[in-house]
């Protein structure tokens, strides 16, 4: 598959702020092979006059994995290297690939609030070039630029990079052993369990961000009736798949670790493969919870 293609079809979205298109600097001396591993260096933080966008290296990064991994299921993200000679020295290749992206220009987010409108096009610009993991032959570049369109509010988003968000759904069964702090929940603010149950799967959440652990997605918003601060003293041990709000988000604890979220379910679905860093959910993916029994828990489980 060529560069242009895999980059493309990740489905870079045209945001209502934003526009993106995609430029090909140079074509690919061979065609990239599906199911082929792949590592991608973490671009440096880019700065907009004396301001540094902070996260922005590892948003792209991301978003670049997310591109790659609609074809291959091994496609890692080296948080150390930003450049092709540290990607050849990483101790947990070869990859087939590398791949480094370099951020050319990123807006300045504070234009997002001034409520000024903008008088000049804002552009994001991303070069994404791909070497070939044993000769370090650059195989193919590619130019991803994005344009706020003429006086409009606020400027372009770090998510607009992303691919066009997914519709997941994630099985959950809640309360009992499965969420052992849905009744306190539901005492504490005033519903019962039929009603929190309808009320957290009521929304779209949105993957604003994963963080905390690998393969932890915070989600957004809860329903209002549903918010609540997190416990006062965090627990030691959190199930896998355990179901957790927190002030106005929820989240999967994609593995067993410490954690002080209230617990209201548990779904029996991977959320992060180990073996090769790859999370079920990405960043801007959209996402709904949907109640099943326990005895459907069991067999989704043993799937």
């Amino acid at each position: 598959m060529p560069i242009a293609g895999l980059i493309f079809i990740a489905g870079l979205v045209s945001a209502c702020s934003a526009t993106y298109k995609q430029y090909v600097l140079e074509e690919p001396s061979t065609k990239l092979v599906k199911g082929k591993s792949a590592l991608i260096a973490t671009p440096a933080d880019r700065w907009y006059g004396k301001i540094e966008y902070s996260g922005s290296g590892r948003m792209t990064a991301l978003a670049t994995r997310a591109a790659f991994a609609r074809f291959s299921n091994n496609i890692s993200i080296s948080a150390e290297c930003k450049d092709l000679a540290c990607l050849r020295k990483s101790a947990s290749g070869p990859f087939d690939y590398d791949v480094i992206p370099v951020i050319l220009h990123w807006e300045d987010r504070a234009t997002e609030w001034s409520r000024l409108p903008d008088k000049i096009e804002v552009k994001i610009e991303v070069k994404i070039m791909v070497y070939d993991g044993g000769t370090g032959k650059e195989l193919a570049s590619t130019l991803i630029a994005g344009e706020s369109k003429w006086a409009t509010f606020g400027g372009d988003h770090p998510q607009d990079l992303l691919p066009e968000p997914r519709q997941i759904e994630i099985p959950v069964c809640y309360g009992g052993d499965f969420g052992p702090d849905l009744n306190h929940v539901c005492a504490t603010l005033g519903i019962n369990p039929t009603q929190a149950i309808e009320l957290h799967g009521s929304v779209s959440y949105i993957v604003y961000f994963l963080g905390f652990v690998p393969g932890f997605a915070y989600l957004g918003e809860l329903p209002k009736s549903l918010v609540i601060p997190r416990l006062p003293t965090p627990r030691r041990s959190v199930q896998k798949g355990s179901v957790g709000i927190a002030g106005s988000q929820t989240g999967v604890y994609p593995f067993a670790t410490p954690g002080g979220w209230r617990l209201i379910g548990r779904t029996p679905l991977t959320m992060f493969r180990a073996e090769n860093a790859i999370s079920l959910l990405s960043i801007g993916d959209r996402v709904r919870f949907v109640p099943i029994s326990p005895e459907q828990f069991v067999e989704l489980e043993n799937v």
